[in-house]
């Protein structure tokens, strides 16, 4: 039985961004296969993507519209799923194009580290509000790259492995439509599927223009917005208090609860808990803390960062 792990590129025709990519994976020996995505900017698409789109689904679930760009981009990867179930490959590696992996993750690959069902394991993760475990878990490799289990939902689908098992359950939640972000569409405690990260982390991103995030933009309105001048602790604070009070599923900004429990309550809640437990780590803090990448990657936050 092949053991392979094999990597997936995400990108678009003429890409910029992909020479990038190709280079750092020639330097660090892995081999790959690039996925060519639909180019959600062009108008010309758009027919094409509405139809592998489900507009109600998601609204109803996320509390908007996706732009066509953030349904192309959610469909590379549900594309990705389809070719893994396909091809029965036991284990991947789904890169988007604009990630820069570490010799450590090559050193991964190598070893053809496995994880289980009903599990995504990030590279890293945004900086965004998220809380891992403190304590690692499964296995490590030369007792320097550790797994840790996510404790809320956090934001990665730019460098991610996956399994065969985890893949047809996601498009059976899916029914193979894009129904949200790619990051993650579906309820980690409802579907019961668990995220995790690796420490140090084994990826980080070339700063480069988003194919999403202008078309994003346009449609978002800020969830919390201060326009008062206060100091960034009080406004912390009063978002706490915001999110906690259900205000804004109460108003109907958010109309699916275990979205907006996953999302945001859950997420405050560990908030407060871990300001005293200390229990688990907040993804927010350690983003652009270069002690917590692999030793290769920390001048090239540096570039990236600033």
């Amino acid at each position: 039985m092949d053991e392979t792990i094999k990597i997936f590129i995400l990108s678009l025709k003429n890409s910029k961004r992909i020479n990038n990519l190709k280079k750092r994976l020639k330097e660090i020996n892995i081999d790959y296969k690039i996925l060519f995505g639909i180019n959600g900017n062009l108008r010309k698409n758009h027919d094409k993507l509405r139809r592998l789109y489900d507009k109600k689904k998601t609204e109803s679930y996320i509390g908007r519209q996706l732009a066509f760009p953030e349904i192309a981009a959610s469909y590379a990867h549900i594309n990705a799923y389809k070719i893994i179930k396909k091809e029965k490959i036991k284990n991947a590696i789904i890169m988007e194009d604009d990630v820069y992996p570490s010799k450590d993750l090559a050193n991964w690959i190598k070893h053809k580290i496995k994880i289980q069902d009903n599990y995504i394991l990030s590279f890293y993760a945004y900086p965004a509000l998220g809380f891992i475990h403190k304590k690692s878990r499964l296995q490590k490799i030369n007792n320097s790259i550790a797994i840790h289990d996510s404790k809320t939902h956090i934001f990665n689908a730019s460098c991610y492995q996956i399994n065969l098992n985890t893949c047809k359950k996601i498009l059976t939640i899916l029914d193979n439509k894009v129904c949200g972000f790619c990051d993650w569409p579906f309820n980690l405690k409802k579907n019961k599927i668990k995220l995790g990260v690796t420490l140090p982390f084994l990826n980080t991103f070339v700063n480069d223009a988003s194919n999403t995030a202008k078309a994003r933009e346009k449609l978002i309105k800020k969830s919390f917005n201060l326009k008062l001048k206060l100091p960034i602790y009080l406004q912390n604070i009063l978002r706490i208090f915001y999110y906690l009070s259900f205000f804004p599923f109460l108003n109907k900004k958010y109309s699916n609860f275990d979205f907006y429990y996953e999302q945001f309550f859950f997420k405050y809640i560990q908030l407060v808990k871990n300001f005293f437990l200390r229990k688990y780590i907040n993804t927010s803090k350690i983003f652009y803390n270069k002690s917590y990448y692999s030793s290769d990657l920390q001048e090239i936050i540096k570039s990236s960062f600033n």
